[in-house]
C-alpha cells in the first residue's frame, strides 16, 4: 500500500507544480510507485488465484487494468477540459488514495511468514 500511496502522492503533486524541477520530481515519484506497484500486484494475483486458473485470473487483471488504462484518460480528458488540469490531476491521485486505503483495509497475509 506504501507503493500506491507514492504514486498517488506524485499524482496529487502534479496538480501544484509551478516548475519544471517540481514537475520533474512529481513524475519521478508517481513513476517509482508505478513501476513497483505492479509487480506486486502480479505476485499477490498469482498467490491467490487457484492453481489451475493462475493464467486466466493473471489475464483478467491485465485486461481489467488495460481496460482502465482505455477510459481512464478518455475521462480525466474530458473533466480537464470541462474544469482544469489541476481538478483532474486530484481526482486521479484521490482514487488512488480511495483504492489504496480499501485494499489496506480488506486484503490479508497471503503466505503466513516463519518468525
Amino acid at each position: 500500500t506504501a507503493l500506491r500511496t507514492e504514486q498517488a502522492a506524485g499524482a496529487g503533486a502534479m496538480a501544484f507544480v509551478d516548475s519544471y524541477e517540481q514537475f520533474l520530481g512529481a513524475v519521478l515519484l508517481w513513476g517509482a510507485g508505478n513501476s513497483l506497484l505492479t509487480p506486486g500486484l502480479t505476485a499477490l494475483t498469482v498467490d491467490l488465484a487457484p492453481e489451475k486458473q493462475k493464467g486466466s485470473v493473471l489475464s483478467l487483471t491485465r485486461q481489467a487494468g488495460d481496460l482502465a488504462f482505455l477510459v481512464g484518460p478518455v475521462g480525466l480528458g474530458i473533466l480537464a477540459e470541462a474544469s482544469s488540469i489541476s481538478h483532474s490531476l486530484l481526482l486521479t491521485s484521490s482514487i488512488m488514495l480511495g483504492t489504496n486505503a480499501f485494499f489496506a483495509l480488506k486484503a490479508k497475509e497471503v503466505i503466513s511468514r516463519k518468525e
